[in-house]
């Protein structure tokens, strides 16, 4: 019986001493290591940023596994979901295009400064790019289906179709905007860049545009598709 009581004593102390610990180290100051600074919070930011990337593309991989079996109101609901997500994510990446500088300077000027944080942006714009394309590949998967055309969107009065050319033609728009930020980081770079790299920027930026120009042109299909003979098709297969 004391043998047993002195079990549950330890066994309580035990639980108080690691209770008293987590909470001693919850109250420490949380204190950076020396010589952490803006340059730090802002790759940080930038890690941070490509993690949700990464993320948002897993959720993006599922609705691809799985679109083909859900109705056209959950696709509705899904593809709302997800660019949502990428308008999000668009808002973050401005945020972290203004933190390196703007159209007549650089906020941080050192050239390896410079070179790390353009090749992120870099990155961080050719992600998008391509959750862009796949937003358009699982919209044209079921953009026909007559379950999401009927599907009641979120916009009051307004077609389904309607509402995400709109938010579809907007996200580019926003995109663009991007694309001028990166020109102006590259107009910009300190003198003392090397030239090979200068060349690297100019060519990924030229990269970029081509897949601008890629995300308008699929826009202009949705705008194009006509969807008269599968809704005829599906109204004949009822009857």
């Amino acid at each position: 019986m004391i043998k047993s009581l002195a079990i549950c004593m330890w066994v309580v102390l035990g639980i108080g001493i690691a209770v008293n610990a987590q909470t001693h180290d919850l109250c420490t100051p949380y204190c950076p290591p020396y010589g952490w600074s803006k340059i730090n919070a802002t790759a940080e930011f930038k890690d941070s940023i490509i993690s949700q990337e990464i993320l948002i593309e897993d959720f993006e991989d599922l609705l691809h596994k799985y679109g083909a079996t859900f109705s056209g109101e959950e696709n509705s609901t899904f593809l709302a979901s997800f660019e949502e997500l990428l308008r999000r994510q668009t808002l973050l990446h401005q945020s972290f295009a203004s933190l390196l500088g703007n159209r007549t300077h650089w906020n941080y000027t050192e050239p390896k400064e410079q070179i790390s944080f353009l090749q992120a942006y870099g990155e961080i714009l050719a992600r998008e790019k391509l959750l862009y394309a796949s937003f358009y590949d699982l919209l044209d998967a079921t953009w026909c289906r007559p379950d999401f055309i009927e599907s009641e969107g979120r916009c009051p009065d307004i077609s389904t179709h309607i509402e995400f050319l709109y938010s579809y033609e907007d996200l580019l728009s926003r995109q663009e905007k991007l694309l001028r930020h990166y020109y102006w980081l590259v107009d910009e770079l300190n003198p003392d860049v090397p030239d090979e790299d200068i060349v690297d920027f100019v060519s990924f930026f030229e990269d970029l545009l081509r897949l601008h120009s890629s995300a308008l042109e699929k826009l202009e299909a949705l705008i194009k598709k006509d969807c008269t003979a599968s809704h005829t098709a599906f109204i004949y297969s009822r009857n």
